[in-house]
């Protein structure tokens, strides 16, 4: 099959890339935007530019396609719902009268129950929205992904490396099941063979803890000494962004989403990857070690 890829050249995308041409004989279409250059060369892989802002741009990236993967999250914009609802909206019509089998999304553990912050609302609707095209969906949740590409896991290690003292907001108590990347794209390569029917949900993940729990497993694989949490009642979202930013290097929009989704749980309720995958999740204290030598060598 040729699998079309939007959102190619993010974290997601190029691993996923690198899992299809050495695991399997299908064909890739990966998209690049106007402002990007093509990623890796291969004869499996052709590089086309997306336009997600019209139908023929979108339209002329799915020709010839049979399935889509679709892991186009707009943090870095200010009105990031609006973005990821339009075009989640605009790649369902035209997936739809392309004749695409299915589509692959990349979106986030919702829990039930609760106010959700922007961030989740929109991992929820682009969900919704691209499955109203009538094109069958597998929407595979999950929560903080483990890579040295992600930019969860970024401000996960950077925070717990650099300081020993991590203040955190008192209402900032929520869960989260995070997983390993090589996980999330085994699953995603697993439901490409997979029929699909209707608006079908995958959660993923293997273990839960707070999310200052991941902050001190983090601190104690990279500084080998657990970090101290402080929690404080005022915890502008804005001001804490901006000490992320500096901290980490994550963009002030992308941290500030992000920070914001700490008031809700992120935590699998029906893992299903064994089922899908054929085996259980890597463990997070394996991944973290793992992770820990790697961004040593970068």
């Amino acid at each position: 099959m040729n699998i079309a890829i939007i959102g190619a050249r993010g974290c997601v995308g190029n691993a996923l890339i690198k899992k299809l041409i050495t695991a399997s004989e299908h064909t890739v279409t990966a998209s690049f935007r106007r402002e990007e250059e093509p990623g890796m060369r291969h004869d499996q892989i052709t590089w086309k530019r997306v336009n997600l802002y019209d139908d023929l741009g979108t339209e002329e990236f799915i020709e010839g396609a049979d399935v889509v993967v679709y892991l186009v999250h707009s943090l870095a914009a200010k009105n990031f719902r609006d973005m990821d609802r339009v075009f989640a909206d605009r790649t369902g019509r035209c997936a739809h009268r392309a004749g695409i089998k299915k589509i692959i999304y990349m979106g986030g553990i919702v829990p039930t129950g609760g106010r959700l912050s922007a961030h989740l609302k929109s991992r929820k609707e682009t969900g919704e929205q691209l499955a109203k095209s009538g094109v069958p969906v597998a929407e595979v949740r999950a929560s903080i992904i483990l890579g040295a590409c992600s930019v969860s896991y970024q401000m996960v290690y950077w925070l717990s490396k650099r300081l020993p003292v991590i203040i955190m907001p008192k209402w900032g108590v929520a869960k989260c099941s995070p997983i390993a990347l090589e996980d999330v794209i085994d699953m995603i390569v697993a439901l490409i063979e997979r029929p699909i029917t209707g608006h079908e949900l995958f959660e993923i993940g293997r273990e839960q803890m707070r999310y200052d729990e991941l902050l001190i497993k983090s601190g104690m694989t990279t500084r080998g000494v657990a970090n101290t949490i402080v929690r404080i009642p005022l915890f502008p979202i804005a001001i804490a962004a901006w000490g992320v930013r500096v901290i980490t290097g994550v963009p002030w929009r992308i941290a500030a989403a992000l920070i914001g989704s700490l008031k809700n749980d992120s935590v699998v309720t029906n893992d299903r990857f064994h089922e899908i995958v054929g085996r259980p999740p890597q463990a997070v204290d394996v991944t973290l070690k793992t992770l820990t030598r790697t961004m040593k060598k970068i």
